[in-house]
């Protein structure tokens, strides 16, 4: 007569295998989830911070149409990003100049996992004054 006290060695060891291969693959989408999140995280902040610094631009006293084209550093909290702003005066539409209009371009940049990433927002701001 045969005892059933328990789990033989290969059953155990099969068990062992399988619980291996789900906490693996368990492992693998959280640490693709983290990594997603940070991306997202970082975008969001560079879209918030282009969308700061276009603000400052379009309110700023600049005489129209000398507008200082920029580069820096945000620091602080955001050290890792920079940007850059270009004004264009005049712009063209088709054949025509509107030197009353200048197109303001803010760019930022962050390190990513696979190279510099960016971000850019651009606007026409018009001198109602011209």
């Amino acid at each position: 007569m045969k005892r059933d006290d328990g789990f033989s060695l290969m059953e155990v060891a099969l068990a062992t295998v399988i619980f291996a291969v789900i906490i693996t693959s368990l492992l693998g989408i959280f640490a693709q989830g983290y990594l997603y999140s940070r991306q997202m995280r970082m975008s969001s902040t560079a879209y918030f911070l282009a969308q700061e610094k276009l603000e400052e631009c379009l309110n700023a006293s600049y005489v129209f149409p000398a507008f200082p084209n920029q580069t820096g550093n945000f620091g602080g909290d955001f050290a890792q990003y920079n940007y850059s702003v270009n004004f264009t005066n005049p712009i063209w539409f088709g054949a025509e100049e509107h030197d009353n209009l200048a197109e303001v371009n803010v760019t930022v940049y962050w390190p990513g996992r696979q190279g510099q990433r960016s971000f850019s927002l651009h606007t026409l701001l018009a001198n109602i004054s011209h």
